[in-house]
């Protein structure tokens, strides 16, 4: 009471209030789990980080809020959106984007294993090596002895690429075997994590934040104000380059 008021007591505390709301949740973060980390990009071109922070219900009861919000935006930066998704609407829907999406379009053309790839090199690179001695002999082999040399060369090759076919055989049936395997896996995660979010052990999240990675480039979204609700419209982009689009709205997907 020494210094003259400024402003009343309810004014005050309602300032107090709001500040206790936005402040940062910090216990509940620690054991969150985004499932899309590094793969959303807003309109602006930055990438969209989840902040939390505290809310207020109708009920006047308080809750740990996650938003998606661009990064420039968070930075200050000029040009970024300034709008707000809330997240867990945000993963519901995009979940049930990817669980629509053909398994074809999530695995076909995703890049070969680093053995199939380390054979396929020297498969082709062999391949050449028989084509270049082929065409040396038609434009060059005029004798009898250059002749019997480079057939002897292209037999020669031709064994060792005839030595890789096995190998290839048999690293693309045990990529295809994977690749089933991680879509089958996708699958079921995805049904338990829309079906029964609040079980969902920390654990699932993660393995699923692993295969969310594996199959999806990114997300984009392009956030837009109607009223005093913000939308968007998002599309999910295949490391195979399928492409599949979804709408946020106030009724959902």
């Amino acid at each position: 009471g020494y210094y003259p008021r400024i402003i009343s007591d309810e004014l005050f505390n309602r300032a107090a209030q709001a500040k206790f709301i936005r402040r940062r949740a910090k216990g509940p973060n620690s054991k969150f789990i985004n499932l899309f980390v590094g793969l959303v990009y807003g309109s602006d071109g930055h990438k969209m980080h989840v902040q939390t922070g505290r809310a207020r219900r109708k009920n006047m009861e308080i809750y740990t809020q996650r938003r998606l919000v661009s990064y420039g935006h968070m930075r200050g930066l000029p040009g970024s959106c300034n709008y707000s998704l809330d997240y867990y609407k945000f993963e519901r829907l995009v979940l049930n984007a990817i669980k629509e999406i053909e398994s074809n379009a999530l695995i076909d053309g995703l890049s070969d294993t680093e053995d199939t790839h380390k054979y396929d090199q020297r498969y082709q690179g062999i391949e050449m090596q028989i084509a270049q001695q082929k065409e040396w002999l038609l434009a060059n082999g005029k004798t009898q002895s250059a002749i019997s040399t480079i057939m002897q060369a292209i037999e020669e090759l031709e064994k060792k690429r005839d030595a890789l076919k096995p190998l290839l055989s048999e690293n693309r049936q045990a990529k295809s075997k994977s690749d089933k395997n991680l879509i089958v896996g996708l699958r079921d995660l995805l049904k338990t994590i829309t079906e029964q979010p609040d079980n969902v052990k920390q654990s699932v999240r993660h393995k699923l934040r692993a295969m969310i990675a594996t199959v999806i480039e990114r997300v984009e979204v392009e956030t837009y104000k109607e009223g005093h609700f913000v939308f968007a419209r998002g599309t999910i982009h295949t490391k195979n380059g399928h492409v599949r689009r979804f709408n946020i709205t106030r009724t959902g997907l």
